[in-house]
């Protein structure tokens, strides 16, 4: 674990050390051979509600929308293993926007009730039959993206004044699992920390939502690969002197609407291929695949500047050296 400690702030590192993730590291089990550890799929990409500093779309909104079909979805889901992994359900946009979305995690849950489901929103469509859908479907985990402690900083960070509507949502969310007397799905909220919000935003957030929620905590601000830049927005933390090899690329992967599957989170914004499509090999395949490891390979090599993305990227100083 001394690797993370030049990385990022200690707040960062107790966030990290508490992660299922590092929980894996701990036990020398972040890289499976076999199977990615996360699985991530995204459901859709359309333009999003907000209008997030931290987020590409503040500044480019996708020209088209683009949803995964339920036979696709249910493809994937059928791959999986029945244990072992955790699955990451999201959207770049709103994830409950998100065609046939209530039947897609219904049958995640009910195919491979095993494997822990985590639901990503902004929770401003958290309206009562969302909340009760989510319940219902005994997803494990809902991370609502509040990102703000009051309103003006909502307003500025997000781009649009909905902070109260956000935030008595989610406060509507626990009182209904209060009601029905459930612990799940466990509700998590966090915010970016960023230079400009810090001293009035940081403490003050996870103190108060600490005492509503499961789980609040704050993160640093990566750049999406280089495509966060003129918003207003600048890290809290340092960069480490030395790259290494992003560790995303050993435990986890990112599958498209299109059943496209790309290195990580941000490579899809570049436009170029990926590593494979679900379409075509299954997800075991592409993860033993020769693209894949072909990337890994550069990453271990230092050709950072070879791959898409890659070599503006800063979100490789969120993860630890797992390599060395």
């Amino acid at each position: 674990m001394k690797k993370l400690k030049y990385l990022v702030p200690e707040k960062w590192k107790r966030n990290l050390l508490n992660s299922r993730i590092m929980k894996w590291y701990s036990r020398r089990q972040l890289y499976s051979p076999e199977y990615p550890r996360v699985v991530s799929i995204l459901t859709g990409i359309y333009p999003c509600i907000y209008s997030c500093r931290m987020c590409p779309q503040f500044s480019t909104k996708p020209k088209e929308k683009t949803h995964m079909s339920f036979d696709l979805f249910k493809k994937i889901i059928d791959q999986l293993p029945d244990s072992g992994i955790n699955l990451e359900i999201s959207s770049y946009g709103e994830t409950l926007m998100v065609k046939e979305f209530t039947r897609m995690i219904e049958y995640a849950k009910e195919k491979r009730n095993k494997i822990p489901i985590c639901i990503a929103t902004n929770g401003l469509l958290l309206n009562s039959e969302a909340i009760d859908m989510l319940i219902r479907s005994r997803v494990d985990t809902v991370q609502v993206s509040l990102n703000a402690a009051d309103k003006e900083s909502f307003k500025w960070l997000m781009g649009v004044d909905a902070y109260d509507n956000a935030s008595d949502n989610i406060k509507a969310f626990v009182k209904r699992k209060k009601e029905l007397g459930t612990k799940k799905p466990e509700i998590y909220t966090h915010l970016i920390d960023i230079k400009e919000l810090q001293s009035k935003n940081t403490d003050k957030f996870v103190n108060e939502w600490n005492k509503i929620v499961d789980r609040a905590d704050t993160r640093p601000l990566g750049n999406w690969g280089g495509f966060i830049k003129n918003n207003g927005c600048s890290r809290t933390w340092q960069m480490p002197n030395k790259r290494y090899p992003c560790a995303w690329l050993w435990f986890n992967t990112k599958i498209m609407p299109t059943g496209d599957v790309h290195k990580c989170f941000t490579h899809f914004l570049s436009g170029k291929p990926g590593v494979g499509n679900i379409n075509n090999d299954s997800i075991q395949e592409i993860w033993k695949g020769s693209k894949l490891h072909g990337v890994r390979q550069r990453h271990l090599e230092g050709r950072f500047e070879e791959e898409p993305l890659c070599g503006d990227c800063d979100v490789w100083a969120l993860f630890p050296n797992i390599i060395n």
